[in-house]
C-alpha cells in the first residue's frame, strides 16, 4: 500500500473551482445581452476573482532506505577488484659452504655432537674414498679421513655409543658389489675394517634398533642375472663388531624368494622394522614389489603385512610424527603417494603429487605432514627442482620452495636446530659440491 501511494501521480482536487467559473461566466453572457438588447455599447468590466484554494492532498509517508555511501573516485579512474592473496610457498632454501669434494649415491649421518658426516659416493674422478664432517656451528667442512675401501651406494648407520657403521655398496661395476663393512670412530677420526657381513649388498638398507643393534636387510647381491637381489638378513652387534644372521625375508608372491633392492624400511618401534616395496626376481622378470614386511627384533620374525596398492621401486618411505608410514614416488615415476595406517594394517591412497618422481627425499614435517623433493621426472638426467608437501589429515599436494638447483641422489639428513641439510647430488653437469638447508616457515 505504501509503494502504490508513492507511486501513483498526484491528481489536482478541481470539483468547487469549475462549478464557481461555470455560475460567474453565465452571469457575464447575460448583461452583455441585455445591454445589447436595449441598444447601449457592451460594457464589460473585468473583475479579479479569487480562484478557491484547492483541498489539502493526502499526506503520503516517505520511506527512506539507507544507501551505502559510494566511495570517492578519481575522475578518469576505473574500479580496482578486491586483492586476493598470493599463496606463499612452504619454507626456504639457505646455499650454505659447499663440500670440499663434489659427490652423488654418498652416505651421511649426524653424530651425536650435531656435526654430520659425509661419504663416499661418485664424484668427477669415480667412486671415493673420501670423507668429511660439516659443523652448522660456523658453516664449515673438514677432512674427516678416508674409507678403507670406496664406496658408492654404501649406507651408513650411527650407532648408540657414537661411532658409525657403514655397509656395502658398490665399488665399480655390477660384480663389485660389497660385502665389507668398516666403522668411523669420531673421537679418533680413524676409520677400521671390521667382519664382513654373510652376503654383498648394495641399494640396501641399515636400521638402527633400540637396543643398539642395526638390522641390514636385502640389497643387490653382484650376481649375474637372474640372482641379483638378496632375501639375506643380518644383525650387528656394536658391542664385539660382530654379525648374526637373521631370518631371511620371506617370498613375495611375484617371486621364487624374498630377495629385494631399492626398497625402504623405518623404525616403527624399537623393536620393530618395516620393510617397503623394492625391486625383486620373479618367474617373470624383475617385478615391483607391493609386499611390506615387518620384522620384530624380540622374537626374531617376520610378518607379512598389508601390501602396497600398487608395486614400486626407488620409492621414498617415510616414518610421520603420528606413526603412520608414507611411500611416494618410484619407478615409473609414480604421481602419487599411500598411507600406511598401524591400527588398522592398511595402506590407503593419499592424493596425487603435483609432479612425478623418482629417486627423491623426504622428511617428515614437525606438524605431522611430509615435504617432498627432488628426484628425477623421467628418466635419470631429468632432475627436479621442485619440492612439494602434503599437510597431516590432507589429501592435496601444495607447492614448496624450490631447491636452488635441480639434483637426485642427494642425502637429507636433520640437524638440531630444525633444518634439513641437503648435500651433493647429480646435476646436469654430473656431482655437484652444493649444500643447502631447508627451513619451514610456519
Amino acid at each position: 500500500m505504501v509503494r502504490s501511494l508513492i507511486d501513483s501521480p498526484k491528481r489536482p482536487h478541481t470539483g468547487v473551482a469549475s462549478s464557481t467559473v461555470n455560475v460567474i461566466r453565465g452571469l457575464s453572457i447575460a448583461i452583455a445581452l441585455l445591454v445589447v438588447a436595449c441598444g447601449g455599447e457592451p460594457s464589460v468590466e473585468v473583475v479579479q476573482t479569487v480562484m478557491p484554494s484547492p483541498l489539502p492532498s493526502p499526506v503520503v509517508p516517505v520511506i527512506v532506505v539507507p544507501t551505502a555511501t559510494p566511495e570517492p573516485t578519481v575522475p578518469g579512474s576505473t574500479p580496482t577488484a578486491e586483492p586476493t592473496a598470493t599463496p606463499v610457498p612452504l619454507g626456504s632454501w639457505d646455499v650454505l659452504s659447499p663440500l670440499k669434494h663434489a659427490r652423488s649415491d654418498h652416505f651421511a649421518v649426524r653424530l651425536v655432537d650435531g656435526r654430520v658426516l659425509v661419504g663416499g659416493g661418485f664424484g668427477p674422478d669415480g667412486i671415493m674414498a673420501t670423507t668429511e664432517t660439516y659443523s652448522p656451528a660456523d658453516d664449515s667442512w673438514a677432512e674427516a679421513g678416508e674409507l678403507i675401501i670406496a664406496r658408492t651406494g654404501g649406507v651408513a648407520a650411527l650407532l648408540q655409543d657414537g661411532r658409525v657403521l657403514v655397509t656395502g655398496g658398490n665399488s665399480g661395476g655390477d660384480a663389485n658389489d660389497l660385502d665389507s663393512a668398516e666403522i668411523f670412530d669420531p673421537l679418533t677420526g680413524v676409520w677400521k675394517l671390521i667382519a664382513p657381513m654373510a652376503s654383498k649388498r648394495n641399494i640396501h638398507t641399515a636400521t638402527t634398533l633400540g637396543d643398539g643393534r642395526v638390522l641390514v636387510a636385502g640389497g643387490f647381491d653382484g650376481a649375474d642375472y637372474p640372482d641379483l637381489v638378496t632375501d639375506n638378513v643380518q644383525l650387528f652387534y656394536p658391542a664385539t663388531d660382530s654379525w648374526e644372521s637373521a631370518e631371511p625375508m620371506p617370498a613375495d608372491f611375484l617371486q621364487n624368494d624374498g630377495g629385494r633392492a631399492i626398497h625402504g624400511a623405518v623404525l616403527l618401534s624399537d623393536t620393530q622394522v618395516m620393510i617397503v616395496g623394492g625391486l625383486g626376481f620373479g618367474s617373470g622378470g624383475l617385478p615391483d614389489l607391493a609386499s611390506s614386511l615387518i620384522f620384530d627384533s624380540e622374537t626374531g620374525e617376520w610378518t607379512v603385512a598389508d601390501s602396497l596398492l600398487n608395486g614400486r621401486r626407488g620409492h621414498a618411505t617415510t616414518l610421520l610424527t603420528d606413526g603412520r608410514v608414507v611411500v611416494t614416488g618410484g619407478q615409473g615415476p609414480m604421481p602419487f603417494a599411500e598411507v600406511w595406517d598401524p591400527e588398522e594394517d592398511v595402506w590407503d591412497g593419499s592424493g596425487v603429487n603435483l609432479t612425478p618422481r623418482l629417486g627423491h627425499s623426504a622428511v617428515a614435517l614437525p606438524d605431522g605432514g611430509i615435504l617432498i623433493f627432488g628426484g628425477s621426472g623421467s628418466g635419470r638426467r631429468n632432475q627436479l627442482v621442485s619440492a612439494e608437501f602434503l599437510r597431516s589429515g590432507a589429501d592435496t599436494w601444495e607447492e614448496a620452495a624450490e631447491m636452488s638447483t635441480a639434483r637426485t641422489g642427494v642425502t637429507v639428513t636433520p640437524l638440531e636446530d630444525g633444518r634439513f641439510l641437503v648435500i651433493g647430488g647429480n646435476g646436469d653437469s654430473g656431482a655437484l659440491d652444493l649444500v643447502e638447508a631447508f627451513s619451514t616457515n610456519e
